[in-house]
């Protein structure tokens, strides 16, 4: 991921390993944001404040790695954008039952997000 690429490139590598066929196929060994999000707000306090530090930790992981780094002012917002993009189109691609929107979807957000080099392998346009 991120710590294989080279430093400009950290984020595209991020996101397209996120948005990877890989990570869509596989939830059980994905991001449980994307797997359990919509359950974990009816959970207890405890289980919602450990998904608030995952959130928060991606979310600076995000802006350290967008341009300026995490020391620019609007990177935090950008991050948080990102990263709402990015589940979001997890949970798309993993609803629909058409693999070509599944990729579209994914690679609408990951240049979204952070070009065309973010684009997961075999992800395209929509047609």
């Amino acid at each position: 991921m991120a710590e294989r690429a080279e430093p400009e490139h950290a984020l595209e590598a991020m996101v397209a390993s996120y948005l990877s066929d890989r990570h869509v196929e596989h939830p059980e060994s994905g991001c449980t944001l994307a797997t359990l999000g919509t359950e974990t707000a009816r959970q207890s306090p405890a289980v919602r404040r450990a998904a608030t530090r995952q959130i928060a930790s991606f979310a600076r992981l995000l802006a350290q790695h967008m341009p300026g780094g995490a020391e620019e002012a609007e990177n935090g917002e950008r991050a948080l954008a990102a990263l709402s993009s990015m589940i979001g189109a997890l949970v798309i691609a993993r609803i629909v039952d058409d693999p070509g929107l599944s990729r579209a979807v994914r690679a609408a957000a990951a240049r979204a997000v952070a070009g065309d080099g973010a684009v997961p392998g075999g992800a395209g346009r929509a047609s």
